[in-house]
């Protein structure tokens, strides 16, 4: 579905469609966080029935509800995406508060690093960093798109240290940026 040529006379199906996403937007805002310990992280997904967030099943059995923050940066730009055409700033106001608790809780102290990845994540209810101990917690970003453009203006030193420290470290493999 394209948006080029002419769309006259759609006016109400547009309407329709954004009337939908707002409410999938609102959902998502409203059962998307820890109920344990709420914060403004959500979860990497949740049960449309139940509302209950989608865990990480370990091989010991424990279950940990998965904050994957690298895996919601297509969620930032829908946020961002909906202020720019409604004109309500209310949704880019939302992926800041999210990515601004992330840069001050999901950042690594020592390295700068972000807690984020393929096998990395944060318990939702925790905080704390999780992933399968296979994978030793090793951050992956092969298959993300980090939203810099966002990023960058939420706390731009931690943003800048991260992406010079995946750069430069000669631990971190290139070819999936695992580190």
């Amino acid at each position: 579905m394209g948006f080029t040529g002419n769309i006259k006379g759609s006016d109400a199906m547009m309407i329709n469609w954004l009337s939908a996403i707002r409410s999938y937007v609102d959902l998502v805002q409203s059962v998307g966080h820890s109920q344990l310990n709420p914060s403004p992280l959500l979860a990497d997904g949740f049960d449309v029935l139940t509302h209950q967030p989608v865990v990480w099943e370990f091989p010991d059995g424990h279950h940990t509800p998965i904050s994957n923050f690298a895996s919601q940066q297509n969620w930032l730009r829908t946020l961002d995406a909906l202020s720019l055409v409604t004109q309500d700033p209310q949704y880019h106001q939302q992926a800041r508060i999210q990515s601004g608790y992330f840069m001050q809780h999901g950042v690594h102290n020592e390295s700068g690093l972000f807690y984020w990845g393929g096998h990395r994540f944060l318990n939702l209810d925790t905080l704390k960093t999780e992933g399968p101990a296979s994978k030793d917690q090793v951050h992956e970003l092969k298959h993300h798109l980090p939203y810099y453009d966002l990023l960058v203006t939420i706390d731009r030193e931690r943003t800048l240290n991260c992406q010079r420290r995946m750069k430069s470290d000669p631990l971190i493999s290139p070819p999936t940026a695992q580190y």
